[in-house]
């Protein structure tokens, strides 16, 4: 859909897998297919998973930091920014080979709670800091 494309837009260029990684492994996915390459197909397949894996999980950190920097100045953003954090972090949960566990995934959320206005600042921050170990990420490119 055009919003992953645009979401990928946004963290490619921090997460190092701009579009045209993943453009090329659709291409490349496609050929195989055609071609009943089925190792191509597997290896198009895994570069697919990981990098929208680490697009989700960088575009869930990237709403939690500025969830943190509106946190005390604009609390409509704030809270925006944390309902968009919650369900990129939620839809990690959606891959059979995922990096991070469903604990770990429960602990984040749990964190962040079901109640924007009584999240405090100080579980966004350790919850970006989960997220971000677990990924590898660097939080101030976020």
């Amino acid at each position: 859909t055009p919003f992953w494309g645009d979401y990928i837009g946004i963290i490619g260029a921090i997460l190092n897998n701009n579009d045209k990684t993943i453009f090329n492994a659709f291409l490349k996915g496609r050929a195989a297919i055609n071609n009943n390459d089925n190792v191509a197909v597997s290896e198009s397949a895994s570069t697919i998973i990981r990098e929208l894996e680490r697009s989700t999980a960088g575009m869930g950190l990237r709403y939690l930091v500025r969830a943190k920097t509106y946190y005390y100045s604009d609390p409509v953003r704030r809270n925006a920014s944390l309902s968009e954090g919650y369900g990129f972090i939620e839809g990690l949960r959606y891959n059979n080979s995922k990096t991070i566990s469903d604990a770990e995934i429960n602990e984040i959320l749990t964190l962040l709670g079901t109640n924007n206005w009584s999240t405090s600042l100080e579980n966004i921050n350790t919850a970006i800091d989960k997220l971000s170990t677990k990924f590898g990420f660097e939080v101030s490119k976020f």
